[in-house]
């Protein structure tokens, strides 16, 4: 039995439930697959409006997928940005550090298997503190 719980509404009635998960917590393959589904409708609906200006502006579908890669890398459930995140000159800045670490990429023929989003994003913040 939890030790913590907390309070919802349902109908105009609050109810008590469990809190269940903490950090560390160990997911069963159910849980895995609730919060990878979870994930991806956030990631569909908080990146929608942008493939759609995109895709008016013409841009690539491999832009387009750069950049998604891009903004799931540093996704974090429950972290609330009110539409923009941090600082919009760094975050145009780190953009284009990443564009440079690709074009780099692409540049020595490195394999991509070996540079995923989340490495590209290492690098590209390397770049900027240097």
């Amino acid at each position: 039995m939890p030790n913590s719980y907390d309070q919802i509404t349902i109908q105009g009635q609050v109810f008590r439930v469990p809190i269940r998960y903490a950090a560390g917590h160990v997911l069963t393959e159910g849980e895995a697959g609730a919060l990878n589904q979870t994930l991806h409708e956030n990631l569909r609906n908080n990146f929608a409006k942008k493939v759609a200006d995109g895709t008016e502006a013409g841009l690539p579908l491999e832009t387009l997928q750069e950049q998604l890669d891009d903004y799931a890398s540093e996704y974090q459930f429950g972290a609330r940005t009110g539409g923009v995140r941090g600082d919009p000159v760094m975050t145009l800045a780190l953009n284009i550090a990443r564009e440079m670490v690709r074009q780099v990429i692409k540049q020595k023929k490195l394999p991509d298997d070996d540079w995923p989003p989340s490495r590209i994003t290492t690098a590209a913040k390397a770049l900027l503190e240097s």
